[in-house]
Order: C-alpha cells, then structure tokens, then sequence
C-alpha cells in the first residue's frame, strides 16, 4: 500500500490522497494458492499473469480448498478495504479492533502445502511503479481523471496482476483493475471514468 499524493510545488490539492494497494500481498498469496493448486479461476477472478508454477496436492485437498477459497477470498478483500475506509470514518477504537482480526486463511497459507519460496520469487518479478521518477507513474500520467474519481469518493485503488482485464467499482471509496489497466495511461483514465460515472 503507498499514497499518491501532493509534492512540493505540485498542482496536485493539498486534500486528495488516494490510497494505491499494488500487488497486496495476502490478496496474492490466496490467488497464487489457487492457481498452484490448480484450483478453478472464474471469468470474475481470471488467472494471475505470469501463471504460477504447478504444486501437487491430493484431489481431496484440491476439492477442499476449491470449497473454502472463495469464501476467504471475499472476507479478506471486504476486510481490506472496510479496514481503510474505517482510517477516515471511524474513532480509533473501532479501528484498532478491526485490524486485530483479519480473516486470513493463516493455516493454509503459511503452512507446508504453501509453495513459499516460489511465491516470493514470482511476486519480487512483478513490475512496480515505486521507484519510477514521479511523472511517470500512473497516478500523474491520469491526474485528471483520478482527480473527477476523487471529486466523486475514491479513495483506494487495488491493482491485482489478472492475466485477463478486471475492472470493478467494490464500494463508494474503491475501484480494482488489472496491473495492464493500471500501467497503460488509456486504459486508467477509462477505468477511473468508469468510476466516476458510478
């Protein structure tokens, strides 16, 4: 997770900052879960772009897993992002609890079915904007769009490597896209006015 937002002598408002979750670690280790396991991706939730290497497990553990992921998968993601909406709308207390109990498929996940070390390898290759100079990340190449989605409420984007294209308003505060969207100036102004028209 990192903000874009205002730099000295920029045009950008003093009040608009936008919460950008690149390649989110959990939400990845479950999607990478799936497709090493060779679960079943859905035309929602498209396969992960490079495809994960294939791990072996039993076809009794496949067809558990197959049974319990989707829902870890929606409790995580609405985990998440009710988590920074409650950053901004709610009192301390009520934030301090929420992020004390994430639905994290723990045992699954860091366990010895987990193929630990290709995951890190597979994610260290993903292509991040981070250390690109400032006018070349996609933030500031779409100002303006990003700026109508913000007039309109966004304040979280997340971005997901889908091997196919995603684009999904997830709540008042909250668009998702595919890391291709996200990287191609076209294709994000799109996407925010998609949001913006919502």
């Amino acid at each position: 997770m990192w903000k874009a937002e205002p730099d000295k002598g920029s045009t950008w408002p003093t009040e608009m900052r936008i919460a950008v979750d690149l390649h989110n670690p959990e939400l990845l280790r479950l999607l990478y879960a799936r497709d090493s396991w060779r679960l079943d991706a859905s035309e929602d939730l498209p396969g992960l772009g490079p495809s994960p290497a294939p791990v072996q497990i039993t076809d009794a553990q496949r067809s558990a897993f197959a049974k319990d992921w989707g829902g870890h998968w929606s409790e995580l993601r609405s985990w998440l992002f009710e988590f920074e909406d409650l950053k901004s709308t709610q009192g301390i207390e009520t934030f301090t609890e929420k992020i004390a109990t994430p639905p994290i498929w723990y045992d699954v996940l860091h366990g010895d079915l987990f193929p630990e070390e290709d995951f890190e390898i597979w994610r260290a290759g993903l292509r991040s904007f981070h250390s690109d100079p400032l006018d070349e990340q996609p933030e500031r190449k779409s100002f303006d769009a990003l700026k109508r989605a913000w007039e309109r409420g966004l304040t979280n984007i997340l971005v997901l490597p889908y091997e196919s294209p995603v684009l999904r308003v997830l709540s008042p505060h909250t668009i998702e896209m595919d890391f291709a969207t996200y990287a191609e100036p076209e294709l994000f102004d799109s996407a925010l006015d998609h949001f913006s028209a919502n």
